[in-house]
């Protein structure tokens, strides 16, 4: 897909959109393809990693919570070194200008109960998560930092 929107400008034409103020959101994989990569199912319920569009350079998984997509994203930042977000059913991020924030709630999607995002990344071969708290606003840079905390 997003070797399609590079190929016919249409890529062009959403960056241009976001740096004049538009609104750009996305839904599970609509929503993933801002950042720089992905935790992406296939047909044959395997997980692997797809490009996207690279304007945060953060790898992204949506659905975290479901079955092989927490254990894939894992082994995925363990290969390809980067600091990845989880993101489970029930949770969106909001980035507006220089910041961002979770938004989570409450509901019974796909056996999640509540939502929840985890920054999670590869240090000195040991893994890390953190827990990042919702409904409150830290600069963007902070996602790409390995030992920011997001918590009070």
């Amino acid at each position: 897909m997003i070797k399609l929107w590079r190929e016919s400008g249409f890529d062009i034409i959403l960056k241009k959109a976001w740096k004049s103020g538009k609104v750009i959101c996305g839904i599970s994989a609509g929503a993933v393809c801002w950042f720089n990569s992905c935790n992406s199912d296939t047909n044959d319920n395997k997980f692997e990693i797809v490009e996207c569009l690279n304007w945060i350079d953060i790898f992204m998984t949506p659905h975290c919570d479901e079955v092989g997509r927490h254990e894939s994203t894992m082994e995925q930042l363990r290969i390809n070194n980067k600091i990845g977000i989880m993101l489970s059913n029930c949770s969106a991020i909001e980035i507006v200008d220089k910041q961002f924030r979770i938004i989570t709630s409450r509901g019974n999607v796909r056996n999640s109960k509540e939502g929840y995002a985890i920054k999670c990344y590869w240090k000195n071969d040991k893994y890390f998560e953190q827990k990042i708290e919702t409904n409150k606003y830290f600069p963007l840079n902070n996602l790409i930092l390995l030992d920011e905390k997001y918590e009070s």
